[in-house]
């Protein structure tokens, strides 16, 4: 009789099981090669922006300012309770750095925000463009749009996405598709009190006030510009690029596109209030951030870091990294 030269079921198990062991060891190295890869998009997208703020202060002699708030009349609003919606950071490096057309799509140059919200609001999400005023569907395509420069693509699947964004008395302008996509918030400086995100904090972004690089004594490669902040955040407080909404009897929620170093890199995502404000981001072990100098660096969770520290002796090197004039040394990082 003639011997069959197919597999026995012993031998096909061995070769599964090879397999399987085979699978096994190779899985983790792609996932850690495709991490990777979307880390360094990350950084090539923080790079752009440096590069961006770089070009802003080169062409206007000062940075953007985290975030502004102006009131009808050109005045200023001194108290929160005052304080309007108004254009973010990102906003104002769109010019420089190849999103001239969003810029004016947005009308920044014609209208403050708040009028653009109160003149969008209260329209269901799920409207057409063509349902939204004349002169601000233009806005209204802008905002709805990815911006892929402002994501993160390890958290592409889970991007921050607002979809209200309200002015003072309420009227909410609403987009099912999100509403100034971001994973990028720039730095404030270490507040005293996570919710108190306006005067000035130490940041090279602040509340209001444009600084340039001369205002930056302690040195570029030593100061923070911007850094990640990932979707474990309260779902209300997600990011936008487009600015700071507000609601009644609130101050502006600057923690929508600023973030403080008065908490540590990564918070655990039980920490309510140190997530909102906080910089953090799905690469393990870290987030990136841009310097003054438009370096790019992975700082790691584990940086030294000093909880409560109100006197800046005391403080950690994230702290005084935050800080653009703190006078201390950073010791490396």
């Amino acid at each position: 009789m003639k011997k069959s030269s197919g597999f026995t079921l012993v031998e096909l198990l061995v070769v599964i099981s090879i397999i399987g062991v085979l699978v096994g060891l190779l899985l983790p190295a792609v996932q850690a090669a495709r991490e990777a890869a979307r880390r360094m998009q990350c950084s090539n997208n923080l790079k752009q922006l440096g590069l961006a703020f770089h070009n802003r202060e080169s062409a206007m002699r000062k940075l953007p300012a985290g975030y502004y708030d102006s009131l009808p009349g050109g005045t200023t609003a001194a108290a929160p309770e005052n304080q309007n919606p108004d254009w973010g950071w990102a906003v104002m490096l769109m010019p420089y750095m190849e999103q001239g057309n969003v810029y004016q799509a947005l009308g920044v140059d014609r209208f403050k925000l708040q009028e653009i919200i109160i003149g969008c609001s209260n329209i269901p999400g799920s409207a057409p463009v063509s349902s939204y005023p004349a002169q601000f569907q233009d806005f209204v395509r802008a905002t709805s749009t990815t911006l892929p420069s402002f994501i993160c693509p390890s958290g592409i699947d889970q991007v921050s996405v607002m979809t209200s964004f309200s002015d003072p008395v309420s009227q909410m302008y609403n987009r099912n598709e999100g509403i100034g996509k971001s994973n990028y918030i720039a730095c404030i400086g270490v507040t005293t009190n996570g919710g108190a995100l306006q005067g000035d904090t130490g940041g090279v972004c602040g509340y209001k006030d444009e600084r340039g690089f001369r205002n930056i004594t302690d040195g570029t490669s030593n100061t923070i510009l911007a850094g990640e902040r990932a979707v474990k955040i309260a779902t209300n407080d997600q990011v936008t690029w487009l600015g700071t909404p507000k609601s009644i009897g609130n101050g502006a929620h600057a923690k929508r596109v600023m973030g403080s170093a008065q908490y540590v890199v990564n918070p655990v995502p039980t920490q309510t209030q140190a997530t909102v404000f906080s910089f953090s981001s799905l690469h393990p072990g870290g987030a990136n951030f841009v310097l003054a100098d438009g370096s790019v660096h992975f700082i790691s969770d584990t940086i030294e870091f000093k909880w409560h520290a109100t006197d800046r002796r005391q403080w950690g090197v994230f702290q005084k990294l935050a800080h653009r004039e703190d006078g201390f040394p950073t010791e490396g990082f």
